[in-house]
């Protein structure tokens, strides 16, 4: 069967209170594999984040919307993968496999074309360096391992024998026993020893499912609008989330040479408590809190002075806001309109000029709280601090919100809003060329004929999105690269703590131009095996090149990570890999064809980016429409769907059985006084 999910379109049941007058306009004409002839609306190529949501978005205004991936999961470059399954990808991938039909694609003659890549977003992927799996286990002196009678270290070795120090308990006399194992063991029987690697290896593969590895991690400030959308979607029925638990920064001691990893301070009581900054930091550092409060609330548009302020947010109980009636100091409007203007002073550079900030403490607010670039401006800057500090204490102690299950649910869970308001879902047909002349999108046939079609196929639109990635013949005008690394660590903390925190290591602190971010989980959001958690590092590399990016700069990165934590831990698996960064470039939409494209949002913590891309499609193709709310049509027809009380199909389902079985009594009865058995 084609593997595509379809849900009609027209409601054909009145609703409890209607009277059916006129019936619902007839389904258009269907082909063999349940695909519209006449085509659809808006045809969406790669089933990434900013695909999902602008195919809900579009679904829920009612367009017609067929959503196509030549992979068989959803999500693309957003997706989430149990840990055999990220294996099988990076397999897949370093392969090259799903490559483009070159056959097929010439057949399509005339007209303006464009070629489209099999990865979609994923065009420019690369595989750096990966994990494997030894099957055969090495046993030095040194090593750490697992025996039947705890964990130990290999004191010496002979051919046949190993000598065992045991670590994890004591003899009566306070010492260490010691055990005398033989290594050579048949296959069948479980190891007498083996390394405490092998045995993380094995276990993580044989609990493959309890991992949740995304290939590009996102988290949601609490305050967000995207938080706002979801819900008016109706996306939050099927999404769970989790406040992250602290913000952390690697700070690199100039005498040591060591690096410590310590909180951020975020609210007014983290400021004080801090040991980070010395008094008279903590000052500068609440002034510009205050005042990139103000500011934010004003551009905002919350309030129309910064008078009034008092009056709508001292109800909100933020830390950071003024005693009621208290003149603001430090914040000069006509100041900043005139730096914004000019464009000339940068965000740093202001820090410096007006708050008279320390660089440490420059880099906390740059790389920590407003988390931009060291070189954006003055705006950007502030309202980055605005929307930190506005978003502190909405659902927990820090500002932002991590998805459960991996970040990966939020793109399957727009593309299920989606094909619950009627959109169709069409994955492993790899889009292969958009045709402008006559409007429709060449796909490729199944990998496996026996599930899908083994022929190309040719689909009409009326509108059609892609990704920049994905177009084979446009012009590369990357510059950089987005430099990620996925590792799956032993990690043993207390039975009742939960680990789910943020890394920002800034500039210089292993070779790295860029500050690096990271990312740490562990199964309290049912991302990792018990015992285990996932890091996510991510930085950008100005190099175009795949072949020349230092990737071993990640690695760098995650060992000083690990080398700051107070317990035993290892890297058991990893992947490391780059996609390209978006350019700065204009997008080159033609809306005379109607083709649509897409940009990989930069590198970002958030989902705001993808959100905002979405919403500036949706608005070219549905100008007068809403985004992400259901129109009064769908409401009706979804009210009439859910029903209520009168209009119950599991009751009336339920009413119906026990009538039958009524009935069937009655008739039992009958029977048997009419003599029969």
């Amino acid at each position: 069967m084609p593997y595509y999910v379809r849900t009609p379109i027209h409601n054909t049941i009145p609703g409890p209170n209607e009277t059916a007058t006129s019936s619902p306009p007839p389904p258009p004409e269907e082909d063999d594999e349940g695909l519209y002839v006449s085509g659809y609306d808006v045809i969406i190529c790669g089933t990434n984040l900013v695909h999902a949501i602008l195919a809900s978005a579009l679904s829920l205004a009612g367009k017609t919307v067929l959503h196509c991936d030549g992979s068989d999961t959803y999500g693309a470059g957003d997706a989430t993968y149990p840990l055999k399954g990220l294996m099988e990808w990076v397999e897949c991938k370093t392969k090259g496999q799903n490559s483009v039909i070159e056959d097929d694609v010439e057949k399509v003659e005339g007209g303006t074309t464009l070629k489209l890549h099999p990865l979609g977003r994923l065009g420019s992927l690369h595989i750096h360096d990966r994990s494997r799996v030894m099957d055969e286990d090495t046993l030095d002196v040194g090593t750490s391992v697992i025996t039947s009678y705890g964990k130990g270290i290999i004191k010496s070795r002979s051919n046949d024998q190993a000598v065992v120090s045991l670590t994890s308990w004591k003899l009566a006399n306070d010492i260490h026993p010691t055990l005398f194992i033989p290594l050579e063991q048949s296959q069948t029987e479980t190891p007498k020893i083996q390394s405490t690697h092998h045995y993380d290896v094995h276990r993580t593969l044989s609990e493959s499912r309890s991992f949740a590895l995304d290939l590009t991690p996102y988290l949601l400030l609490g305050s967000s609008p995207s938080i706002s959308r979801i819900i008016s979607s109706g996306v939050a029925d099927y999404l769970c989330f989790k406040s992250l638990l602290s913000l952390r920064i690697m700070k690199k001691d100039a005498k040591t040479k060591t690096t410590r990893c310590q909180l951020v301070p975020c609210s007014k009581g983290d400021v004080f408590q801090t040991t980070l900054l010395n008094p008279m930091e903590k000052r500068k550092l609440m002034k510009l809190l205050r005042a990139a409060g103000d500011y934010g609330a004003v551009r905002a548009e919350e309030v129309e002075t910064v008078e009034r302020l008092n009056e709508t947010k001292l109800s909100t109980g933020r830390s950071l806001s003024r005693p009621q009636n208290k003149s603001v100091g430090g914040l000069d409007l006509e100041k900043f309109e005139k730096e914004e203007e000019g464009g000339e002073m940068r965000f740093d550079e202001y820090l410096t000029a007006e708050y008279k900030l320390s660089d440490a403490l420059k880099v906390i607010v740059i790389h920590a709280l407003a988390m931009v670039e060291e070189g954006c401006g003055v705006r950007e800057g502030m309202m980055g601090l605005y929307r930190h500090l506005e978003s502190l204490g909405k659902f927990g102690g820090t500002a932002f919100l991590c998805p459960m299950y991996g970040s990966g649910e939020l793109t399957q869970a727009f593309c299920r809003c989606s094909a619950v308001n009627g959109g169709v879902y069409l994955l492993r047909r790899t889009p292969l060329q958009i045709n402008t002349s006559d409007s429709t999108l060449l796909i490729g046939p199944d990998p496996d004929p026996t599930f899908g079609s083994n022929e190309v196929k040719s689909i009409p639109y009326r509108n059609i999105v892609t990704s920049e990635d994905a177009i084979v013949n446009k012009k590369n005008n990357q510059k950089k690269r987005i430099l990620r690394r996925i590792s799956v660590i032993r990690n043993n903390p207390k039975e009742t703590e939960e680990e789910r925190y943020f890394v920002t290591l800034p500039p210089q602190t292993v070779r790295n131009d860029h500050p690096i971010q990271c990312l740490v989980l562990d199964q309290s959001t049912s991302v990792a095996a018990r015992g285990y958690a996932v890091v996510q590092l991510s930085m950008v590399v100005d190099e175009a090149d795949p072949a020349k990016v230092d990737h071993e700069i990640l690695r760098e990165a995650l060992l000083s990570l690990l080398a700051c934590q107070e317990r035993d831990c290892d890297e058991i698996h990893f992947i490391t890999f780059s996609v390209g960064s978006p350019s700065d470039d204009v997008l080159d939409t033609d809306e005379e064809t109607n083709v649509y494209i897409s940009k990989r949002p930069k590198l970002s913590l958030t989902v705001d980016a993808a959100f905002d891309q979405a919403e500036a499609i949706f608005k070219k193709i549905c100008p007068d429409e809403e985004f992400l709310l259901m129109s009064q049509e769908r409401k009706k027809q979804r009210m009439a769907q859910m029903g209520n009380e009168e209009n119950d199909e599991e009751k009336e389902v339920l009413e119906s059985a026990l009538s039958m079985i009524d009935a069937g009594k009655v008739d039992n009865a009958v029977e048997t006084e009419g003599g029969n058995p």
